[in-house]
């Protein structure tokens, strides 16, 4: 059985990568294709905590760029961060690449604030709650 931490994990991730795609118009940002079978990227890994649901550490991605691209081995480290920094800009990438590395607490209290966050951000972005949302796409 999940627990309110898990569960909200989960919903927190949901909800960034609808995020993401839906600033980026579900526009690949590497190759330019529309596709509303768009994947949602992380500049710097889920697995730093400090930057997980920051949606500027995110870029739409569609299936190929995403898997073969950024994590296949078509692409040399140093030719991904330059492929990043000219899309998101030298001074982001350097900023997230800072915020990335801070120390958090991975507990629930963070958890939960970036529920908070990410629902406010979803609600400022498309006018509607994440529920809302949820049961429009529904019908």
């Amino acid at each position: 059985m999940k627990t309110e931490k898990q569960k909200l994990i989960k919903e927190n991730d949901k909800i960034w990568s609808l995020l993401v795609r839906i600033r980026d118009n579900f526009k690949c940002q590497i190759c330019g294709k529309y596709s509303k079978h768009t994947e949602a990227m992380h500049i710097f890994g889920c697995g730093w905590k400090a930057t997980r649901w920051d949606t500027r550490n995110g870029l739409t991605g569609c299936y190929y760029c995403h898997r073969f691209k950024m994590h296949g081995g078509r692409l040399s480290e140093e030719e991904k961060k330059q492929l990043l920094i000219k899309i998101i800009s030298q001074d982001l990438y350097d900023e997230l690449y800072r915020k990335s590395r801070e120390p958090v607490k991975f507990n629930f209290e963070f958890v939960s604030l970036w529920n908070h966050l990410l629902r406010t951000e979803f609600l400022n972005m498309t006018g509607m709650t994440y529920e809302e949302f949820l049961k429009e796409q529904r019908r």
